[in-house]
């Protein structure tokens, strides 16, 4: 091709296979290409929302009270709050532990007792943690 011939089309202008003619060239969205997922069967169950623990001597009941992550969008830590209840008072938490894990229904029953083992009674509304106890009863600077 002569450098000197200006009738020679520009880069990515071409005419080649699967290009138009004078049309700008525009990537393939992925939606386009990808296949149909498949539609959800109504004979799916849904995620459980309570699982049976027996712990300490106790049947507890334990629900997924929140999820949070950790750190950098690309490598975000889940987290699971999971809520102890009693079998006989299934209302109210008598003990509370976050977890890793994205869903209550992927946690074995080992996993539920080491969290039972690691878990505390929750914090009454309104009550804070001091931020540094240690430190809470130190007075000032001296110096």
């Amino acid at each position: 091709m002569d450098p000197a011939d200006t009738t020679a089309p520009a880069a990515g202008g071409g005419t080649g296979p699967g290009q138009r003619s004078g049309a700008p060239t525009h990537p393939t969205p992925v939606r386009a290409v990808m296949p149909a997922a498949p539609a959800a069967s109504a004979a799916a169950s849904p995620p459980k929302a309570d699982v049976e623990l027996e712990a300490g001597g106790e049947r507890w009941i334990v629900r997924l009270l929140g999820r949070s992550t950790s750190g950098p969008a690309s490598a975000a830590m889940p987290f699971l709050l999971l809520g102890f209840f009693g079998a006989d008072a299934p209302s109210e938490p008598r003990r509370e532990a976050l977890v890793v894990g994205r869903d209550l229904a992927e946690l074995t029953q080992l996993e539920l007792l080491a969290a039972w083992q690691s878990g505390r009674a929750p914090r009454p509304p309104g009550e804070r943690r001091p931020f540094f106890p240690e430190i809470a009863g130190k007075g000032g600077k001296e110096g």
